[in-house]
C-alpha cells in the first residue's frame, strides 16, 4: 500500500490539539509512518520545526 503522505513531506496541522499545545498552522515533516498487520496505514511520525 502507498502511503497517504510520502516521507519528508511536509503537512500542516488543520487543528489545535490543546493536550500537547499544538496551534493549527504548525507545520511538520513526514519522517516515518506504520503499518498494521494488513499493511494499512495506522500513523506517522512528525518532526516539527515551528512547533513551541
Amino acid at each position: 500500500m502507498k502511503p497517504k503522505f510520502p516521507l519528508f513531506s511536509e503537512v500542516v496541522l488543520l487543528q489545535e490539539i490543546e493536550l500537547y499545545n499544538l496551534k493549527r498552522g504548525s507545520v511538520g515533516t513526514v519522517v516515518e509512518h506504520y503499518l498494521d498487520n494488513e499493511q494499512q496505514e495506522i500513523g506517522y511520525s512528525l518532526e516539527g520545526f515551528d512547533v513551541p
